[in-house]
């Protein structure tokens, strides 16, 4: 017999190692390929992975805003009022979060949240809201006896 004798367990694992090589090299380029594009990709157009986290606080509820992980907004409190006034409910906070997160995405890079935008949200109602000057409760009280989901005039 002309040729080498092989033991057939031998002839068995190397075969399966050949199979395994290549498929595995190129997952492993593929990998490379994806990081490598994705974060040029990032880079250049400037695209900002952008998350809503509610939380439980101290005294209540509160949200953070994050972009690519990084905490950007961190509300502890409901915005817009005087002193520290935590959120009462986790669906308050969640409410206000994606108001900031609609005017970020409206092109808004720190937004603010108005008296007005509380009262239609229905976090503030007119008993909750603090002792204004009568100039600036003619200005809300408008919004305040306008029903929810009714127009502006």
């Amino acid at each position: 017999m002309n040729g080498i004798l092989m033991n057939p367990t031998t002839h068995k694992i190397n075969t399966i190692t050949s199979r395994i090589r290549f498929p595995g090299i190129l997952l492993i380029l593929g990998i490379l390929f994806y990081t490598i594009y994705i974060s040029q990709l990032k880079a250049e157009r400037g695209f900002a992975l952008i998350q809503l986290r509610v939380f439980e606080s101290d005294n209540g509820w509160a949200y953070k805003i994050l972009a690519n992980g990084k905490i950007y907004i961190m509300q502890e409190r409901i915005p817009a009022l005087i002193g520290e006034r935590p959120f009462r409910t986790r669906e308050e906070a969640l409410l206000v979060g994606n108001k900031v997160l609609e005017k970020m995405k409206e092109g808004y890079q720190l937004p603010t949240i108005s008296l007005e935008e509380l009262v239609e949200m229905g976090i503030l109602s007119r008993d909750s809201l603090p002792k204004l000057p009568d100039s600036l409760h003619r200005n809300i009280n408008p919004i305040l006896k306008r029903k929810v989901g009714q127009p502006k005039n």
